[in-house]
């Protein structure tokens, strides 16, 4: 197996584990890889299809949902969304293309999901849990329009809130003096355990 990371780069996430449907902030961070990015390279961040994560928005700094892009190298960069970027199941994200410039070996490109410096309360997490929330990256560092996955990708894990209610289940019918069991859970506010 090849070890791309030289020339692709690498990624990393700042939020290990978020609560179902918090509002929470994180940085999802690209540093490129051995050769640079070009005027018109671009990053490709995807989440599957199956989650009901809050769509990005980067209009309203003050409302849920606020997105910031920077980059640490000299060049602009322009941001959008689309639901309509790859294949199930990945389903759209982010592209970030590079404008009016290059990247270097070592700069970065931070994607602030959730920014709260001028007010958002945060970005709404998925309501459901899932051990493994992956944010599939790929880079496409010479804008030729071919895209190579960074690896390892970036991952959340998505726990359940406090508890809400409890649930017990009991058998309808036992005899008396007979052992039976009994099975408790408590949930949160979404059915999560």
């Amino acid at each position: 197996m090849n070890d791309d990371s030289e020339w692709v780069g690498k990624v990393d996430i700042s939020l290990r584990e978020a609560i179902a449907r918090s509002l929470s902030s994180w940085t999802i961070t690209y540093t490129v890889g051995k050769y640079g990015m070009d005027d018109g390279g671009s990053v490709l961040i995807l989440q599957r299809e199956v989650s009901d994560m809050q769509i990005p928005q980067f209009n309203s700094p003050n409302e849920p949902g606020y997105v910031t892009v920077r980059t640490t190298g000299n060049a602009k960069l322009r941001v959008t969304f689309s639901d309509e970027l790859l294949v199930r199941p990945w389903r759209g994200g982010l592209l970030v293309r590079i404008r009016e410039g290059v990247l270097k070996e070592g700069d970065k490109i931070i994607i602030t999901f959730g920014d709260r410096r001028a007010g958002c309360p945060g970005f709404r997490v998925q309501t459901f849990r899932e051990r493994r929330h992956v944010f599939r990256v790929l880079v496409d560092p010479f804008g030729t329009g071919r895209y190579v996955e960074v690896k390892p990708a970036p991952v959340m894990r998505i726990i359940g809130g406090p508890a809400k209610r409890l649930e017990v289940v009991a058998p309808s019918i036992v005899r008396v003096g007979e052992c039976f069991s009994i099975i408790i859970r408590a949930l949160d506010q979404w059915g999560n355990p």
